[in-house]
């Protein structure tokens, strides 16, 4: 969205055209600017903590698991004795990758995306999806026909028993026999649910498989996410201890003074700010609009180095800076005046930094110990708040519709 409708003018702007620009003030003041570029910078920062947030806790529980189902092996024991028993078994031949995948995406991931969906739900609420475990307490990997169970979470009955298929081929003949070896099965259930990726979930509708069917992820992200875990685990990257960890959270997210990742200020994410100003959406759509746009293709690590970041108030902390290229400072000046993108950064008490690379690769923050020594401060208490501040979000987001429902600016 990079349009707005001119009072002026009485028709629409593109944001980006000199007339545009001029006449933006008609329709955003010099002050609501700074109040989209926080907008803009929370938006952006939440959802990118959020996304790497997610695939790091995800990570952790698919060793977790691995390591709770097969503690025998001793493959799962730690990060080491993955790598070892993955490199081992690379030097076999390519055909180890097939046996890898079993354990990472079907034993694994396929089985963690399928729990984390169930319980994402709002049935969740009453209802919850656990794995069933044997008399040791451990995952049993050999349950009859199941891999695990939907419980009420009050009276502690098993109400729902679930299947996984996470199939990663994308040759429909392998879809087809997955499908013909589970009908075969002795503890095959037509009232067990099945997950499915996207592809074996509309042959098995083909085939007429009576079966409830949920939906989760498909072949190709199947295969991405085991190539992925594969490799982690060949390069000695994984979390093994099943420790989800303030520290381990932080290290994804950026901490204290180094930089994670920087976000954009579009002039997309005007035009929705504009739109939610107007009501022709509301708090909610607008925050995870700007922030899918501002998060997506973030830039992070050594390619930080050399650009000037802003970082408003409320980023302090997180270690992730907003980037403000020139197609913005241009419009800013265009349309209220030379000077005025220094008077906005002023007017928010934001702070604008230069970003280097050190010579041991370290993303930071460059001559500015004052935000060095706050963001140091306020880390622990930033990430340690982001659950409270996921669940707050929305309730905020709808406050301020309805404040806005009551006439209000």
């Amino acid at each position: 969205m990079k349009t707005y409708y001119c009072p002026k003018c009485k028709t629409s702007h593109d944001i980006a055209s000199d007339i545009g620009a001029h006449h933006l003030p008609h329709v955003l003041s010099k002050e609501d600017l700074g109040k989209a570029l926080n907008f803009s910078a929370t938006a952006g920062a939440y959802a990118y903590i959020e996304n790497n947030t997610q695939q790091y806790l995800r990570d952790v529980q698919v060793f977790d698991l691995l390591g709770d189902k097969f503690p025998k092996s001793g493959h799962f024991e730690g990060t080491e004795s993955v790598q070892n028993w993955v490199t081992e078994r690379l030097s076999v031949g390519p055909q180890s990758n097939e046996m890898l995948y079993r354990f990472f995406q079907g034993h694994g991931a396929g089985e963690v995306d399928a729990v984390r969906h169930m319980n994402g739900r709002l049935s969740s609420l009453l209802y919850r999806a656990e794995f069933p475990r044997d008399t040791l307490g451990h995952v049993d990997p050999s349950t009859p026909g199941y891999d695990f169970q939907i419980v009420n979470r009050f009276t502690g009955e098993i109400v729902e028993k679930v299947q996984v298929k996470a199939n990663w081929s994308s040759n429909p003949a392998a879809w087809k026999a997955t499908l013909d070896k589970m009908l075969a099965s002795d503890h095959y259930s037509p009232d067990h649910t099945l997950v499915l990726p996207k592809e074996v979930a509309d042959l098995a509708k083909e085939m007429g498989i009576e079966n409830k069917i949920v939906v989760v992820s498909d072949v190709e992200g199947n295969r991405v996410s085991a190539e992925r875990l594969t490799e982690m685990a060949r390069n000695g990257e994984i979390a093994t201890e099943g420790a989800i960890t303030l520290q381990g959270v932080a290290e994804r997210v950026g901490q204290g003074a180094i930089v994670g990742a920087a976000v954009a200020f579009s002039i997309s994410a005007i035009g929705n700010y504009l739109a939610y100003r107007r009501g022709d959406i509301t708090g909610k759509e607008a925050f995870k609009r700007i922030g899918i746009d501002a998060s997506k293709g973030a830039i992070v690590g050594g390619t930080l180095g050399g650009l000037s970041l802003l970082f408003p108030p409320g980023a302090i902390g997180i270690g992730i800076g907003i980037a403000v290229g020139m197609q913005i400072r241009r419009l800013v000046d265009i349309a209220y005046g030379k000077g005025a993108y220094e008077d906005i950064l002023h007017s928010m008490g934001a702070v604008e930094a230069s970003i280097e690379v050190t010579a041991t690769g370290v993303t930071t923050i460059a001559k500015s110990t004052s935000y060095a020594q706050l963001a140091q401060k306020h880390t622990i208490g930033v990430l340690d708040g982001f659950a409270a501040s996921v669940r707050s979000t929305n309730q905020m987001l709808e406050r301020l519709d309805e404040f806005k429902k009551g006439g209000n600016r």
